[in-house]
């Protein structure tokens, strides 16, 4: 085997999945604070005291559980299986927000914390993984910072694309 044959570069996987994977981080985070005040702004929607204090915090602590549940996930099932539960969780957030939403207000907005709850653990957990996606995803230690800095780019346009819906 010749020199050259040796030192073919190997190949890497594609950043798309952790780029798309940080957009909806920061599109997800953004709206969160865009659809609460929507929601109580409607005069039949006026929220329950208890809103106040949970209605924006439990994306967020969500995020916190997600960061630290879903990165042992990624260690312990792998990070292609880990991500996918990610994702699953992040999806059953987002829909129990849009659409679960019927029955008394008490209702409505028990269940709009709840799935901004699980939509914050899907999008916390997407931190990890995919920094850890876009970092083993290269051929060469050199580009692996320039991957995972490439994927955490797309933050600031999923933010701005949720402000400008």
């Amino acid at each position: 085997m010749s020199v050259q044959q040796q030192r073919r570069p190997q190949k890497t996987e594609s950043n798309f999945v952790g780029a798309m994977g940080n957009f909806s981080i920061q599109y997800n985070l953004s709206a969160a604070s865009i659809a609460l005040p929507f929601l109580q702004s409607h005069p039949a929607f006026a929220p329950p005291k208890w809103v106040h204090y949970v209605g924006l915090g439990a994306i967020f602590v969500g995020a916190v559980l997600g960061m630290i549940g879903m990165g042992y996930l990624g260690d312990t099932l792998g990070r292609k299986r880990a991500m996918v539960v990610t994702l699953g969780i992040q999806v059953a957030g987002a829909v129990a927000c849009s659409l679960l939403t019927w029955g008394s207000v008490e209702t409505i907005y028990t269940i709009f914390c709840a799935g901004r709850l699980l939509l914050g653990i899907g999008v916390g957990g997407m931190y990890p993984l995919s920094a850890s996606h876009s970092a083993e995803g290269s051929s060469e230690g050199e580009d692996a910072g320039a991957r995972v800095g490439w994927a955490f780019f797309w933050q600031t346009p999923g933010s701005m694309v949720s402000l400008s819906l």
